[in-house]
């Protein structure tokens, strides 16, 4: 630290210092202001983890940012029908998936548009499920359907059976099997290598959440019109913030939730099928909306009083006829969002005549969520940033240990890294006698010093006789 803190002292003027003193004392997400061209981007990541290491995430989001030439490291969402054309009907997909990701619903979304309704089967592995399993494999790749086996990491002893079935089948070539399995150890290699994989995890960021809601939603089912004309696609528009709210808290442990609860995909379509089955949205029953969401979708994940008494203020808060234009009335800005919007005003619900308009929204958000956008105080980023900084420094720290333990002693690879090292040592060398002379195995110890005695062989005497 010492070292590099004398660098910034020879190296930075002190109008850069006050920038980056100011730069502390202004709270924002963006790393702080260096004078361009005396450092590189990577080293400007060294400077901002010494001196804000809260902001160590934002500053290598933007040196990965600039090295792959991109504008943002979140990616759009997954095309399943492309996916599935990329793969053939005896090479697995498999989904690597995270606590919380069940990729099983929007699965069966993309099988009813692309092979149609019923032919999608899945089944949760587990003990005493492998004939189930097995029956469901013939039964598909002779139908041509999608099978989902979920969980296969917990019967890894089983899957070399799997690997034998998929050589011996003749499927048909609509045929595609799904496989959604956590890391494991001992996963067989052979079964590994034969699949397409894909890892899957809840879309990072509040517009990520939202762009893959209304991907997975069509024209037709937003713009349905019922009883309420327009309301039930403002309240569709309501439904997919409010889980987009309610996951993206989770980035804020312990503060948002005491805990990571796994809601998911599947909460988000049972939600909208609720709302599909209202008659006249415009007179919405938001008490059993609210009943609904907090004993059933929602809460039924929730096992705490805590969290219980956030999930029912965060329903208070957005499932109310306030959010919706209703006639004469005007919708209010949905609550935490006074920083976003014309002029500050927040974001309102649009009326809802096409697809269009919710998503041109959407996409006007911010990449990188405030903690406002959650109803939480903007101090929360910093700690949160801090915290995923040291996790990431620490993970590269042991890759980078493990990739030397693993490649052991190698001569010719030493001798290239400690060249520059011994060519600094030569010049500094180069004019001192002294030094010279140690580098070269000669005692420099002057005549007129006192010579060190002799080293005793050995300090144990041996008894007279």
């Amino acid at each position: 630290m010492s070292v590099l803190l004398f660098y910034l002292h020879v190296y930075y003027s002190n109008s850069c210092v006050c920038v980056y003193k100011q730069s502390y004392a202004f709270n924002h997400t963006h790393s702080p202001p260096l004078k361009a061209g005396i450092i590189t981007e990577f080293q400007r990541i060294l400077v901002v983890q010494a001196l804000r290491p809260d902001r160590v995430q934002t500053a290598m989001e933007t040196f990965s940012c600039v090295q792959l030439g991109v504008k943002s490291l979140n990616l759009q969402g997954l095309d399943y029908a492309q996916l599935s054309k990329e793969s053939t009907p005896r090479t697995p997909i498999m989904f690597i998936i995270t606590p919380g990701a069940d990729p099983s619903a929007v699965l069966e979304d993309a099988a009813n548009k692309v092979l149609g309704p019923g032919r999608y089967h899945q089944l949760a592995m587990g003990q005493g499920q492998s004939e189930a399993a097995l029956r469901m494999l013939h039964e598909g790749a002779e139908k041509g359907d999608w099978v989902c086996l979920q969980n296969v990491h917990l019967v890894v002893g089983w899957l070399p059976v799997i690997e034998k079935t998929l050589h011996s089948l003749e499927p048909d070539e609509n045929f595609r099997l799904w496989l959604t399995t956590e890391p494991h150890p001992r996963f067989p290699p052979i079964l590994l290598q034969q699949s397409l994989k894909v890892t899957f995890e809840a879309p990072p960021g509040l517009k990520m959440n939202l762009q893959n809601a209304y991907d997975m939603w069509d024209e037709e089912f937003i713009t349905r019109k019922t009883n309420g004309g327009t309301a039930r696609a403002q309240l569709l528009f309501i439904v997919a913030w409010f889980h987009a709210i309610v996951q993206e808290r989770r980035t804020f442990i312990p503060q948002g939730w005491s805990k990571f609860h796994e809601f998911s995909y599947a909460d988000l379509r049972s939600t909208a099928d609720i709302v599909t089955a209202i008659d006249n949205a415009a007179r919405a029953p938001w008490e059993t909306l609210h009943g609904l969401l907090d004993n059933a979708i929602y809460g039924g994940r929730i096992d705490n009083e805590f969290d219980q008494r956030i999930l029912r203020t965060c329903l208070q808060t957005f499932y109310t006829s306030s959010n919706l234009s209703l006639g004469d009335r005007s919708a209010r800005p949905i609550p935490y969002t006074h920083a976003l919007g014309k002029g500050g005003v927040g974001i309102v619900v649009p009326e809802g005549k096409t697809k269009k308009e919710f998503t041109n929204i959407i996409n006007s958000l911010p990449d990188v969520d405030t903690p406002a956008l959650f109803g939480l105080p903007p101090n929360i980023e910093r700690v949160v940033q801090q915290a995923n900084g040291t996790r990431i420094t620490g993970q590269l720290k042991t890759m980078a240990t493990a990739d030397v333990s693993a490649a052991g002693w190698d001569r010719e690879r030493m001798a290239v890294q400690l060249q520059p090292l011994l060519l600094l040592w030569q010049t500094i060398t180069s004019g001192n006698s002294a030094l010279k002379a140690v580098s070269h195995g000669v005692n420099p110890v002057p005549p007129s010093f006192p010579r060190p005695p002799p080293r005793c062989v050995s300090h144990f005497t041996p008894a007279p006789k």
